[in-house]
């Protein structure tokens, strides 16, 4: 029986054997194909000793071996969408920039002007020059402010988590409060879905990146220029959105691209956050909407295109 077994094993036809009262059962798991199995009895008690039937032992063992390892390696592939625990959320980081930053919104009154020389403000701005450096750097540069390195002056001077802190400050409770759940609901995925490790390198990047381009592009096309305040070398600038839009962008090329990720974007949403985007380019519309850090919105976009059609075709390979 273990010879016919494996014989059908053989052919295509999947079975299993039974013993029921000293005798066998072989069960054909595919109905349309019981005919063909007892054409194959028949052959086989015509002949039980046939070479085909003794070698097909070796051949089933083989084929069964090549079978588990197929699906060893499709089982490698697969992944879980769902957690464990379905509601269950593991986003610390996400939770903690917001908790960051409407702390920071209340230190600073929501970055009221009377409030931009105080501390909090002076240390998460992109610049916080004050004192003898700073009038070195102005004697430097002839009181522009608009000159490189006095725009880069604080990073300069090694004060590199500039380049990061200022996600922090937002200028209104709209401004936190869009920004808060937009990365609740964006980021909150992303890092539910890749951890901790991988949301905050996509955060940091996309926070350096926006944040420079910011404060280095011309101011005659939307840069932002320090401007001093009690003697303080200050950035007016501020804001989550990069980040934000960093994490829409990861989501957007996941959906579209990487199946195994489990994202899923409406054309709604997507139409959403680019008119709102290209909106904000418009002249005129800071009149409803406020002034708007467009190319850290633009920096941001950019790191999470980019990091999410990236990380696909790597994960392809």
């Amino acid at each position: 029986m273990r010879r016919l077994s494996a014989y059908l094993f053989t052919q295509g036809i999947q079975n299993h054997v039974d013993p029921v009262d000293q005798q066998f059962e072989i069960w054909v798991k595919d109905e349309d194909q019981l005919a063909q199995s007892k054409s194959c009895l028949e052959e086989f008690l015509a002949n039980p000793d046939d070479a085909k039937y003794r070698t097909a032992v070796h051949q089933a063992d083989s084929l069964a071996r090549q079978q588990e390892k197929k699906r060893q390696e499709i089982q490698k592939r697969v992944v879980k969408i769902n957690p464990t625990r379905p509601g269950k959320r593991r986003q610390p980081l996400t939770l903690f920039l917001i908790g960051i930053s409407i702390f920071v919104a209340l230190a600073t009154n929501f970055g009221a002007s009377q409030k931009w020389d105080k501390p909090v403000f002076r240390a998460l701005s992109f610049n916080g020059l004050t004192g003898k450096p700073l009038e070195q750097e102005l004697v430097k540069n002839n009181g522009n402010l608009n000159a490189m390195p006095v725009r880069l002056a604080s990073v300069k001077r090694g004060e590199l988590w500039r380049l990061i802190t200022p996600i922090f400050i937002h200028f209104s409770v709209l401004h936190i409060l869009f920004n808060s759940i937009m990365l609740y609901q964006l980021g909150g995925r992303v890092e539910n879905r890749y951890g901790t490790l991988w949301m905050a390198a996509l955060v940091i990047s996309s926070a350096i990146l926006s944040n420079l381009v910011q404060c280095v592009v011309p101011e005659s096309v939307g840069g932002s220029v320090p401007v001093i305040i009690n003697g303080v070398l200050l950035n007016p600038m501020g804001g989550l959105s990069g980040v934000v839009f960093a994490m829409f962008g990861f989501v957007w090329m996941k959906s579209l691209f990487d199946r195994s990720s489990g994202f899923y974007l409406p054309s709604s949403t997507v139409i959403i956050l680019m008119g709102f985007f290209f909106f904000c380019m418009v002249p005129g519309s800071e009149a409803i909407i406020g002034n708007v850090a467009n190319w850290a919105h633009a920096g941001g976009l950019a790191v999470g295109l980019v990091t999410g059609y990236w990380s696909t075709l790597v994960g392809r390979h």
